[in-house]
């Protein structure tokens, strides 16, 4: 094993859940993940576990959607920079006019930017009545009276 992933979490007032899609026997399957989910306060027993359930519906939907990242704030001007520019030669190459490239590839580098960003990107557990992981987390803070955030992730697929 060339990579080691290292997920932390403070024991009072975070959990770790975890999801496997495709299980053939508990605990193995195919994609899985893991979410790191943080509290402002320590939360009581019931609390707690209201946060863990919540955060296997956010690891699910990391096994789906494949988020590259947490939040925007993660992702660097400069690798924005690169996707637009890439983006940008693409379209020219396509035969777009330059100035029709520049614009399209701005849009397509906001989208990209949603797509890859696990709070932006839309909440596959749609019954829970929330468009975006960000507003399910919103939410889940208002309903436990301490402010919620996801801390880090990780995806993995054999």
């Amino acid at each position: 094993v060339d990579d080691v992933l290292r997920l932390e979490a403070e024991p009072s007032s975070s959990v770790f859940s975890s999801y496997v899609h495709n299980t053939v026997q508990p605990g193995i399957g195919r994609i899985g993940s893991v979410v790191v989910l943080g509290s402002s306060k320590v939360l009581d027993d019931v609390k707690r576990e209201r946060l863990q359930e919540f955060g296997k519906h956010v690891a699910m939907h990391i096994a789906a959607m494949s988020p590259k990242y947490v939040s925007e704030n993660e992702i660097s001007a400069e690798t924005r920079r690169e996707h637009t520019v890439e983006r940008t030669l693409f379209l020219r190459e396509s035969g777009r006019e330059k100035k029709e490239a520049e614009t399209e590839a701005l849009r397509d580098t906001l989208q990209w930017v949603e797509d890859s960003t696990l709070l932006e990107q839309q909440f596959i557990m749609e019954d829970q009545g929330h468009d975006k992981v960000k507003n399910a987390v919103d939410a889940l803070t208002n309903e436990l009276g301490s402010v919620i955030r996801v801390k880090e992730f990780c995806r993995f697929a054999i």
